[in-house]
């Protein structure tokens, strides 16, 4: 998972091989002359889900794996320090192993979190989180993975795309480097090794598995802190049937430090160790499907996807020694998106830009709406053109209301006679109140300054 407060950053209905996914509700199966033709009924069956079986239960026979040493012979000596070499070898900065027992406390505390409501509409965090052995029968180790995505990135002024979503989607690397890692305890065992790989799409308790197996501390900020290493690094778990000497637990680091909380553009912390989800940047620009609270389009500034800030003045990201990106992790190129280009955007090039990348997460119409905020809190006339053919044209009824805000913002003649000519015309109730409250804001400005509130004429 990564370290930007991605609560759920990839949907755990998916299997973990990636086979298969829980069909829509819309879904309408093929007739059956063209399903015998499709290469979907080769895959394993969608399991169903009833008041006697959890969703866990039905997806873990799918996900785990059995990984078989290549040849009969004894276990090495010091298993841990070659996990630690082969770990390292694939990319990771750190491994740290976790007895596979059961923490009812760090369950009970995310349930308390739930029911506060702080999980926004990520509705899919309601289901109970599980230990391993829910995960994998049998389940003796947890061997936590991390993989770092760059201190150096997260320390810039604030960009409009979180340093994690730059380069290619951590969900792919770190399976490939999880299964690696499986067989590799295969070999240095000499024995059969089941195990089920987690990269974001279990009900686990990633962070908090973290801190058992000795990664780092949970900071004020949520995130896990590992000194030497920082915040900026993406998990994954390798759970296995064999016991593993577990790793030694890092001491709480934050002292009396509150600069992740104190710097929160939106104010999402409720306390130390406490984030409402609801106020949180990366939510509201990546899990949030409708309107973005009026109170809180300012705080998002210029970002379109996720936030870094918590992460940027934290001092354990400030030493200049500390390890790089993954090279699995770094973008082939990424440039500051244009702005106005994502509010343009088209089908295709909104697939292009999103492909292989975890910033698909988030949909097109996600995306403008994000872009039209971010131009609104940018301010320049010089996007007014564009963003008044986007309120007469845009299908989606969410971008429009944002670009109505954003002209609000950005004020002048030329937005003025746009919200004025569009209101009478505009079938969506959301986007009607949105543009009222524009024009709204256009009288109390312009009657501050002393000006006419009236359009010109066409």
């Amino acid at each position: 998972m990564p370290q930007a407060h991605r609560l759920g950053d990839g949907r755990w209905t998916n299997c973990a091989l990636g086979l298969f996914q829980r069909p829509r509700e819309d879904h309408k199966p093929l007739p059956p002359a063209q399903r015998r033709k499709s290469h979907w009924r080769h895959l394993p069956k969608a399991p169903t889900v009833n008041s006697s079986h959890s969703v866990t239960e039905s997806f873990a026979p799918e996900a785990i794996e059995t990984f078989l040493p290549s040849s009969a012979k004894a276990p090495v000596q010091n298993v841990v320090l070659e996990l630690q070499r082969a770990a390292k070898q694939l990319g990771a900065a750190r491994l740290g192993i976790a007895e596979a027992s059961d923490d009812s406390q760090a369950s009970e505390r995310f349930a308390a979190w739930i029911e506060r409501g702080y999980f926004g509409e990520m509705n899919y965090l309601k289901s109970p989180r599980v230990g391993p052995e829910q995960l994998l029968p049998g389940a003796k180790s947890v061997l936590v993975l991390a993989f770092s995505y760059g201190a150096e990135l997260v320390r810039r002024p604030a960009r409009s795309v979180a340093a994690y979503a730059e380069g290619p989607d951590y969900h792919h690397v770190l399976k490939l480097r999880l299964r690696a890692l499986g067989q590799q305890c295969a070999e240095l065992l000499g024995t059969r090794v089941r195990a089920r790989l987690c990269v974001d799409t279990a009900p686990l308790l990633e962070r908090r598995w973290a801190e058992r197996a000795g990664i780092g501390f949970t900071g004020k900020s949520t995130l896990t802190v590992a000194p030497g290493l920082g915040t900026a690094f993406v998990l994954g778990e390798l759970i296995i049937d064999q016991a593993l000497p577990a790793s030694r637990p890092v001491r709480d680091g934050c002292g009396e430090c509150t600069a992740c909380l104190n710097v929160c553009p939106t104010g999402a912390f409720v306390d130390a160790y406490t984030l409402d989800a609801r106020r949180c940047i990366a939510y509201l620009t990546i899990e949030h499907k409708g309107s973005i609270a009026y109170d809180l389009r300012a705080g998002i500034g210029e970002r379109v996807f996720g936030c870094d800030e918590c992460q940027r003045v934290c001092p354990y990201n400030a030493s200049r020694k500390l390890p790089k990106r993954s090279l699995d992790l770094e973008p082939e190129s990424f440039d500051e998106p244009d702005l106005v280009g994502l509010l343009t955007l088209s089908s295709s090039a909104y697939r292009k830009w999103v492909q292989g990348t975890a910033r698909r997460r988030t949909s097109r119409a996600q995306l403008q709406r994000n872009a039209a905020i971010a131009i609104g809190n940018r301010g320049r006339e010089a996007d007014v053109p564009v963003l008044c053919t986007t309120l007469n044209r845009s299908a989606y009824p969410v971008v429009r209301a944002h670009v109505a805000w954003a002209l609000g913002q950005i004020g002048g003649l030329a937005a003025l006679d746009a919200l004025s000519a569009r209101i009478s015309s505009e079938p969506d109730q959301t986007v009607q109140s949105e543009i009222t409250r524009a024009l709204r804001r256009f009288a109390s400005l312009n009657a501050n300054q002393g000006l006419a509130t009236e359009p010109t004429a066409s």
